[in-house]
Formats: C-alpha cells, structure tokens, sequence
C-alpha cells in the first residue's frame, strides 16, 4: 500500500503539471517529481493539521533513549521561518518529555557546497534524525539519498514534492524519506499571480527577480510568470539574485 506523505499548508486539487524533463532519445517528458496533489488528499492533509495543531498527547510508555538530531538549514538570516520551525519542534518535544540531542548547521542560502558538507557530516556522526531544508532539491538530491541509505531517519523540510525515481516506499523498499514537510510552492506561484492580475494595468510590462534557479523557482515563479502571461502581460526580463543581491 502506497505510504503518504503529509505537508503542513492549504491543499489545491488542480495546480500546474509535474515538473518534468524531456527525454532526448524518446522527445517525451519524463515526469520526476509527484506534486502534492498527487500523494495526499485533502482529507489528509486536513487531519495531519488537525494532529500538529492540536495539545500534544502524552506518551504512552517511558522512552529512555536520548534521540540525537541534526537540522541542517539553509541558513537563518534571511527569514524567521527556519528558526520558527526550530522553536516549534523543539517546544514539542519538550512538551513530549522527549529526550533529545539537537546540532543545527546553517549557512548559505545558495552555499550548495557547505551544505553538502553539513550532510557528510550528519552521516559521519551517525545522527538518529536529520531534518534537512535542502538549499536546492535537485542540488541536494544524491546527499538526502546517501542519508537515507546510511539508515538516518530523514524529514525534507520547504519541500513537498517526492522524487519519482525513489519509488513509492521509504526505505529499504524504497528510497523515499520519512516525511517531506512544507509549504506548497505551486499554490504559492499561483498565488502570487492572481494577486499580481489584481494590481496590474492591462498589457503591463513585467521584470521578474527570482532567488536562485531550480524546482522552487520553477513552481513560485514559473507559475507566477505563466498565469501574468496567459492573462496577456508581456514578461521583459528575469533574473536569478540568488537571493542577495538587486
């Protein structure tokens, strides 16, 4: 039975076709990643925020085992968001009267490099738990694999779309991590563009600054810019800032 994964954000039934890429010998589009859509069902989703925003139910048995966790970020310097997810799993925790061991590793937001360094190390020492913000999904990819298969109990965080390629199961039936988590990046682009038709003049000109390239670019942006240009505004210039500079 196919396991699902569960993200903690507003579930929209119809968003833009799986991010996919064309197959230079066959000219089809080879589909992989599995949107939310896809995976979970409101219903789920609808219960899952239920559970994390409930009063946290106590134990039912005594765990005597100190759990040892690394939270890898991109970095914290930018938005509160990392360090909100930070506080409020560990207020859970505690409330849990959970033991823990937690190390944070952060740095920057497109230091792909350092952050394949930060998960070196996590397999290194043999971390329990790894929650990882990935600073590009793609980028990180063969890292979060080699998490999964070294038996680190692995949750993607800011991100919610499974790679295909890793298979229905987590591992060792499949390669699929413990939970992806997040906010749902294609709802956000299609956000973002019908607000943009609101404040627009017909016929606008548009420059379209994005932070760094790959899948969340892609699903906020993309489809920002799709829904801009499909109402007849004229997109003139794009830019990949990396998120530091204007």
């Amino acid at each position: 039975m196919m396991r699902k994964w569960v993200s903690c954000i507003l579930f929209v039934a119809v968003l833009t076709a799986s991010i996919g890429i064309v197959s230079a010998a066959s000219g089809q589009e080879e589909q992989e990643v599995w949107m939310l859509h896809e995976v979970v069902s409101i219903e789920e989703v609808d219960a899952f925020l239920e559970v994390v925003s409930s009063d946290p139910v106590p134990l039912d048995r005594t765990v005597h085992k100190r759990f040892r966790i690394a939270m890898i970020f991109p970095s914290l310097d930018l938005s509160d968001a990392w360090f909100s997810g930070w506080m409020g799993m560990e207020g859970r925790l505690k409330e849990l009267g959970i033991l823990y061991e937690l190390t944070t590793m952060g740095g920057g937001h497109a230091d792909h490099a350092l952050q394949v360094s930060h998960i070196d190390l996590a397999i290194a020492q043999r971390y329990d738990y790894v929650i990882i913000a990935p600073t590009e999904l793609f980028v990180q990819k063969a890292g979060i694999q080699r998490m999964i298969e070294a038996g680190i109990k692995v949750i993607v965080w800011n991100n919610n779309t499974p790679f295909v390629e890793w298979g229905r199961e987590r591992y060792p039936d499949g390669l699929q991590p413990l939970a992806w988590v997040g906010f749902d990046h294609g709802y956000g682009g299609n956000m973002m563009g019908e607000y943009a038709l609101t404040r627009l003049e017909p016929g606008s000109q548009v420059a379209i600054m994005h932070g760094i390239p790959g899948i969340t670019t892609q699903l906020r942006g993309g489809i920002a810019r799709d829904i801009m240009k499909a109402a007849g505004h004229e997109i003139v210039y794009e830019h990949h800032a990396d998120w530091d500079k204007t």
